[in-house]
């Protein structure tokens, strides 16, 4: 049986925004962008809760909760950092403002 308590959580780590040449040559740039966003609201349905890391404030076009990482430096603090918030939120649907971006 499953545990009421146990959560599902997903980090993504992201360069940016969804851009691959050949697939973009192949179906449009938008295509890609349209395929990101069905994939997360399919993730979020399915009661799994998605953060992003990543390079470029882009990842808010896709992403409620996520951190830009500055440098490649920072990596590793802003990893531990992002995953102590998705930990210590509250459960999926009562996030509140100040944990999410």
């Amino acid at each position: 049986a499953k545990s009421p308590n146990r959560r599902k959580l997903l980090l993504v780590l992201a360069d940016g925004a969804p851009y691959d040449r050949a697939t973009a040559q192949h179906h449009g740039r938008d295509w890609m962008e349209a395929h990101l966003h069905q994939t997360v609201r399919a993730v979020e349905a399915a009661g799994i809760e998605l953060w992003a890391l990543g390079a470029t404030d882009a990842l808010g076009r896709f992403y409620r909760r996520h951190q830009v990482v500055a440098r490649e430096a920072l990596l590793g603090e802003a990893l531990f950092q992002t995953l102590s918030q998705a930990l210590l939120s509250p459960r999926r649907g009562q996030a509140t403002p100040e944990r999410e971006r």
